[in-house]
């Protein structure tokens, strides 16, 4: 039975709500085609309902089987058929195989390579330590820098103030002419 041969079926099954089939068989009649054909019907019917898990059925007499849709069915054909839902699988089980795959090549990897870790982590921890003890000695420079600041005497604190007093009014002045010249 092939993929188109599914959906046809699960969509007339779908449209009429329910497919009888009889059970009741003549032995001696198993040569004639209709027979064989009744046969070929109930395999494939066996073969939706316990291979595919696409119908269930319901005995309502004893040689009369009710066979209807199950939830799964009825979710395949409200979202494409049959034919949709197999490309659907077939791209999930493509992407499985692909990851997979990759999780080979990463546990390959990983064990052609088992100290790569620990000379990561080292890596890093000694790039941590020189991290901070560059910025420990940048922190005593300052400190050193401005305890110098401090040291200076009263007396040469006003000299520096006096000579940067002088060079920003000189600025101020050279602004202001230049304004001038300019309106």
């Amino acid at each position: 039975m092939n993929d188109k041969d599914i959906e046809e079926l699960l969509d007339y099954i779908y449209n009429n709500e329910y497919q009888f089939l009889s059970l009741n068989i003549d032995s001696n009649d198993v040569k004639d085609n209709e027979t064989l054909n009744h046969f070929k019907e109930i395999i494939t019917f066996e073969y939706l309902e316990y291979d595919l898990k696409l119908l269930s059925s319901k005995i309502i007499e004893d040689d009369l089987i009710a066979y209807y849709l199950t939830s799964l069915s009825r979710e395949i054909i409200r979202n494409g058929g049959w034919i949709e839902y197999k490309k659907i699988i077939d791209k999930n089980n493509e992407r499985k195989i692909r990851k997979e795959i990759s999780e080979l090549k990463i546990s390959e990897f990983q064990s052609n390579n088992p100290r790569l870790p620990y000379l990561i982590s080292i890596c890093g921890v000694i790039i941590s330590l020189l991290v901070f003890i560059m910025s420990c000695i940048k922190d005593s420079k300052e400190y050193h820098q401005k305890t110098i600041e401090y040291k200076q005497s009263p007396i040469e604190k006003r000299q520096i103030d006096s000579i940067l007093y002088i060079y920003q009014k000189e600025y101020s002045n050279a602004r202001n002419i230049d304004s001038l010249k300019m309106n």
